[in-house]
């Protein structure tokens, strides 16, 4: 709800955010590093709560990207470290092996964790967190100069300005608790996983159990 004081984000987001972290390290070792890399949060359609969890995550991301830091050239840097190992277990789980949730990747297409580890400091450094609303004042310009060589990389968090048509380049990581049930909103949002050349195998959707069978009815329905 509005002015809802969030003290602690859920474990989920902050998997999500790391899942983010791992997906811009693979691309980095397929030579794509350069390209737009999305990720995107909608949780409230109130400004306040964007801002709040947007706070949030920055603050986590900074977290991350310290412990990174420190320790990712370390040769037992991941056992010493509650975030590196975390991140090992997710590329595991997630992405490396075979037939679990990536079925149509094989294990040898994908790099070996100490390849992932060496590129995981490029990785998030270059992430930004911003606001995506009207009060927001720096717009999401994926066609600013500043941007042409070595792309955007983001998490956008926001509400009913990403429900409208926004396309978030390089999409991959999207956290959902919206509540869609009208068909032309599950239409419009359902735009958003759409085609994913090259990193349809990196994609991961946060989204609650109903939101899932309101998906699958409206399918189904078309």
């Amino acid at each position: 709800k509005n002015h809802t004081d969030i003290e602690i984000l859920p474990p989920s987001l902050h998997e999500a955010v790391l899942l983010f972290v791992l997906v811009r390290a693979i691309r980095i070792t397929q030579g794509r590093g350069h390209l737009h890399c999305s990720m995107m949060v909608n949780v409230s359609r109130f400004n306040s709560v964007q801002e709040n969890v947007m706070e949030k995550i920055w603050a986590y991301k900074g977290e991350v990207e310290n412990e990174i830091r420190l320790k990712y050239k370390a040769p037992t840097g991941a056992s010493r470290s509650k975030i590196l190992s975390k991140l090992q277990e997710l590329y595991q789980s997630e992405y490396k092996t075979p037939g679990s949730n990536n079925p149509d990747v094989s294990e040898s297409e994908l790099p070996e964790w100490n390849v992932i580890k060496d590129n995981l400091y490029e990785a998030i450094a270059s992430i930004v967190v911003r606001i995506v609303n009207m009060k927001a004042k720096d717009r999401l310009d994926y066609d600013d100069e500043r941007h042409k060589s070595t792309g955007l990389h983001v998490i956008a968090v926001g509400g009913l300005a990403l429900s409208r048509g926004l396309t978030l380049e390089g999409l991959c990581i999207s956290y959902v608790l919206r509540n869609p049930s009208a068909y032309d909103t599950l239409m419009q949002m359902g735009r958003w996983f759409g085609y994913r050349p090259h990193y349809e195998n990196l994609c991961r959707l946060y989204i609650p159990s109903f939101a899932h069978d309101y998906y699958q009815y409206v399918t189904e329905a078309i």
